[in-house]
């Protein structure tokens, strides 16, 4: 039995889905939170894997993966994408006159319904993670491996820079980050954006 961390690979895609709603309410559990169990996996997941498959990785235990830090290099061509591409195909599924179940399904809806936009920061940080990791996986330091594997590949891509959103009420995490490196860079509707450069 044990943990490893490797290159993501579209048979994770399910996995994904799973991981993302069972940390979606600022690392908690969201599964009563949801009408629809792959909704916030829509958004904030699975779309990365489709576009830009070789810069997300899976942390697996006994070959199951418990754990994810997926992203992209570069964040104007993903929204493009986005804008473009996925989320006209999602919104077909998620009606905007849909009843949300919670205050969460309800923002998640929204970020469905609403073009992705440039963040005025982008030129010092083109690239965005997100990281998600079940119990069995916390406070063992992957999260730590995990981001430096990530911005080692950001690296290898020729980025110069990495930002991400978290939950201005999620202070465990954005104590993390801070811990790693990050430093704030901007707070709107209930998030906080940090980032980080990369050498």
């Amino acid at each position: 039995m044990k943990f490893n961390i490797r290159q993501a690979q579209l048979s994770d895609v399910p996995y994904v889905y799973d991981i993302c709603r069972k940390t979606g309410n600022n690392g908690q559990d969201a599964t009563d939170l949801l009408s629809d169990h792959y909704i916030i996996g829509q958004y904030f997941a699975a779309p990365y894997l489709h576009f830009e498959l070789e810069a997300c990785f899976v942390l697996e235990y006994n070959r199951i993966p418990v754990g994810y830090v997926i992203g992209t290099s570069d964040t104007q061509k993903f929204n493009t994408w986005m804008n473009d591409d996925w989320l006209p195909q999602i919104r077909r599924h998620y009606s905007s006159d849909m009843a949300p179940r919670s205050d969460l399904e309800k923002f998640v809806l929204e970020v469905i319904h609403t073009e992705c936009t440039i963040p005025d920061f982008l030129s010092d940080y083109p690239s965005h993670l997100h990281i998600d990791l079940l119990p069995i996986a916390q406070k063992k330091g992957f999260g730590k491996r995990m981001i430096s594997a990530f911005t080692k590949k950001l690296k290898d891509m020729r980025s110069t820079g990495l930002h991400l959103s978290v939950g201005e009420n999620n202070l465990n995490a954005i104590g993390f980050y801070k811990r790693i490196g990050f430093k704030e860079l901007n707070r709107a509707s209930g998030s906080v954006t940090m980032g980080i450069p990369i050498a």
